[in-house]
């Protein structure tokens, strides 16, 4: 597409300015006006300009602005390269709009001139731009030293510019220091040349446009392939209609490859002209994209900047230069892969779904051999100490009785804990157990999905619960209120802590809303109600109740110390150990949750800046993306987990009475020794020092608390 114009080229001779004064001893009438953006809607200077301007009264604001069109014509159609560009227009607009210098030449006289261009910025103009064709065709950028023909001033001075006004008296006008900045955006293409549509190979462009496209200086078709890319990767993946995605390819690829014309304009400098994507394009793209766009949350395209009609460039007053917009192809043909971290059975087929890959390659193979081999062996031992605790406790008349029994029926909830990692050594690995053919196994494929989640969350939300049922036991013994029997309590506190969890597990299990990641099993759909689905019915109220826990340990805890002393947090320091060891763990559980979340979004938006930076970026192998999930921490927080059974057991298990009963009972019916009953011998201390205490206060309270600890 090549056109040739051999006529006049008017607006590129800059030797035409706006006098600053007139000759002496007269001054030119003038005012100071603060230009509106609209007032500069032929010349851009709006990028430059935002200072009162002096306007002679000869002149208009639009007589400026077309003044100053005519000069920065070559910036605004591409004929300058981009470091040109950067100086030109602030150069050549400060040139016609020049900033009012009011002074005073004697109390209550007033007169306005106008600031010159500094010699400096007129240099670095000349030093950037003298071997620009556009200026070289009309005979160069203007010197430096020049001499205003009409008034003998220099028209760049190098610092204040000193006007005589008659009878040896003269005036300082300081020059435009602040004309070198561009400050605010203006609309231009850039220099660039007309190529031949090459085949693309990040997107499939190719098949939608041909012929010439607009390839600005400095880029490569390959370069504006991977910025389409970055818009459009999402339309190969099998998660957006075709229409949608069809409709979408022609937009975002007529957008980004740009249609193109050229003009010779004289031997060596040619007028490129970019032609942009119909507005009917950006129609049919709302059309057959306006529900994905609404399900997303995102904003229909506002196709108002596009036009059917062709783009119009005026060169001169006998020519102008023409390019109609784009409509691509029609007939799309798109391949459609899976998204990252997905497969299908079929390749070939776009109807075939895509399902998450198992295991999940976030994580190496290595990763995961460690990471089973670890928790298997954790998962083993926290299984065998789980039992012993329980062992130890119920077979213990003194222990398995209320409240000394709380330790023991918490193990109920490490217990599922520990199977749950355990499962993938048992069924052959983590590929067994967690996959399925090849992806992430869910609730529709194996029994394994739905029976991990319920070991998963019966452990977790059994375990967040008995903490606040024994804190509130706790609290209810030290402050000497007991409104239910022992048994009552036992009952109500254990049966809630089993029924509530397995009540949540069937309400979910029956909606479908476990879906497995390809890593660790099933958990609760976090994709849900914008991504806080899972937060809403699962982390809100866990982390609360282990604030709750919390809070009601540290109530007993006070009372203690306060009531009894240090000596009774001494002699009860199992009990309060283990339990502040096991909200020290929910609340590590929640903070990593957290921290995990914020670096999840972290990650979508270095995604999203990855997108950015590689659709402006002409270098996109600059870009990079940062923010996967690491390993170490995933592992950390299941090994903490992992540990809370072994770690109880070392401190419940470390009490004298249970080896001390075992002890009695070898002795009593292995060795047949007349042993006596200490179970018996402390019921009946406690009954008589009950007798003995105080009716009121805290003196019986507190004998109770111990004995009860």
């Amino acid at each position: 597409m090549h056109g040739t114009f051999l006529f006049p080229f008017p607006f590129l001779l800059l030797m035409a300015h706006v006098s600053a004064v007139a000759a002496v001893p007269g001054v030119p009438p003038a005012t100071c006006v603060q230009p509106l953006p609209s007032d500069f809607a032929r010349s851009q200077c709006q990028a430059v300009v935002d200072y009162p301007v002096y306007v002679p009264e000869e002149l208009s604001i639009a007589e400026l602005d077309a003044l100053a069109a005519s000069l920065t014509a070559p910036a605004q159609i591409g004929l300058l390269s981009e470091a040109c560009r950067q100086i030109a227009m602030p150069f050549l607009c400060s040139n016609v709009f020049r900033p009012c210098a009011p002074t005073a030449l004697a109390p209550g006289v007033e007169v306005l001139f106008a600031e010159p261009v500094c010699r400096a910025t007129c240099e670095q103009f000349s030093a950037q731009c003298s071997s620009e064709p556009a200026f070289l065709a009309a005979g160069g950028v203007p010197p430096c030293e020049e001499v205003d023909p009409a008034t003998g001033l220099e028209s760049y001075p190098d610092g204040p510019l000193s006007i005589p006004l008659g009878e040896g008296s003269a005036v300082d006008v300081p020059c435009n220091v602040n004309s070198t900045a561009i400050i605010a955006p203006y609309a231009f293409f850039p220099k660039a040349a007309c190529e031949v549509m090459q085949e693309t190979a990040f997107t499939q462009c190719s098949n939608v446009i041909e012929g010439d496209v607009f390839v600005p200086l400095g880029a490569s078709q390959k370069q504006l392939d991977f910025a389409a890319h970055n818009t459009s990767f999402r339309l190969m993946w099998r998660v957006i209609p075709d229409k949608c995605s069809g409709a979408t390819l022609r937009f975002v690829c007529a957008g980004t490859f740009l249609g193109c014309y050229s003009y010779e304009l004289f031997p060596g400098l040619d007028l490129v002209v970019p032609a942009a994507p119909c507005q009917s394009v950006c129609d049919e793209f709302n059309l057959y994209c306006g529900e994905t766009l609404a399900e997303a949350g995102q904003p229909e395209s506002d196709c108002t900047a596009l036009s059917n009609d062709p783009l119009v460039v005026p060169v001169s007053a006998e020519f102008q230069a023409v390019a109609p917009c784009v409509y691509p192809n029609l007939t799309v043909t798109m391949f459609q892969a899976c998204p990252p971290w997905t497969t299908t059975d079929d390749e070939d087929d776009d109807d075939t779904p895509c399902v998450l890959e198992c295991p999940n390659p976030q994580f190496s193979d290595d990763e995961y051999i460690v990471f089973m081999v670890i928790t298997t062996v954790f998962g083993w031992v926290g299984l065998l100490c789980a039992c012993l605790v329980v062992c130890s406790y119920f077979t213990n008349p003194w222990k398995r009785a209320y409240p000394r029994s709380n330790p023991a029926w918490q193990q109920f909830y490490t217990i599922p804990l520990s199977i749950s990692y355990l499962i993938p050594s048992l069924s052959g690995g983590l590929a067994n157990a967690w996959c399925h053919n090849g992806h992430a196994a869910q609730i529709s494929d194996t029994p394994y999905c739905v029976f991990n989640a319920w070991l998963l969350y019966f452990g977790a939300w059994s375990g967040v619960m008995w903490y606040c049922f024994v804190a509130v036991s706790l609290n209810l013994l030290v402050f000497g209120w007991q409104p239910l029997p022992d048994w009552a309590m036992q009952v109500l506190f254990h049966s809630s802590g089993l029924v509530l969890p397995i009540i949540w597990l069937v309400v979910f299990s029956s909606t479908e809303d476990f879906i497995n990641s390809g890593f660790g099993g099933c958990r609760i759909d976090g994709d849900q109600w914008n991504e806080w689905f899972q937060d809403v019915w699962f982390w809100f109220p866990y982390c609360i109740m282990f604030l709750v826990g919390c809070l009601l340990m540290a109530i007993v805890t006070l009372r203690l110390a306060i009531v009894i002393g240090l000596a009774g947090l001494r002699e009860h320091w199992r009990t309060i150990a283990y339990l502040f060891v096991g909200l020290s763990v929910v609340g590590y559980t929640c903070c990593y949750h957290w921290a995990i979340r914020i670096e999840e979004d972290s990650y979508r938006r270095a995604v999203e800046g990855l997108v950015a930076c590689g659709a402006g970026e002409l270098h996109p192998d600059r870009c990079q993306l940062k923010g996967q999930l690491d390993f170490a921490p995933y592992l950390i927080q299941v090994l903490v987990v992992e540990c809370v059974p072994i770690v109880f057991a070392m401190i419940l298990l470390s009490d004298p009475a249970i080896y001390m009963y075992w002890l009695d009972l070898f002795r009593r019916h292995v060795l047949r020794q007349d042993v006596p009953n200490r179970f018996q011998q402390h019921k009946r201390a406690r009954a008589l020092s009950a007798r003995l205490g105080s009716a009121e206060g805290l003196s019986s309270d507190t004998s109770n608390s111990q004995s009860n600890f």
